[in-house]
């Protein structure tokens, strides 16, 4: 089923549909506006404006660096779940 999900930014909105369901839309929208009002708070900070596609992308890239972060993570919690396994199967014959 597709849901139209409907998002605010920078006083545009958008409209775009997900084939998620209504709780796990508002967890992706709230995560994606909450890291951009914090890219927009740190910018801030500096007296240069900033365009608003770059301050998208460096919201964009940060929730991919973070992705990745995940990523890798579980990558080496399989890793070592995987030679525990193999540690007790070898005891266990």
């Amino acid at each position: 089923m597709s849901e139209i999900i409907n998002i605010d930014v920078f006083g545009e909105k958008f409209s775009f549909k997900s084939k998620l369901d209504d709780e796990s839309n508002k967890d992706v929208l709230d995560f994606f506006l909450k890291e951009l009002d914090e890219v927009q708070a740190k910018l801030s900070e500096s007296s240069a404006s900033v365009p608003k596609l770059v301050k998208l992308l460096i919201a964009v890239m940060n929730i991919a660096n973070n992705y990745f972060e995940v990523e890798e993570k579980l990558r080496s919690i399989e890793k070592n779940l995987e030679a525990d396994i193999e540690k007790i199967l070898v005891k266990l014959n």
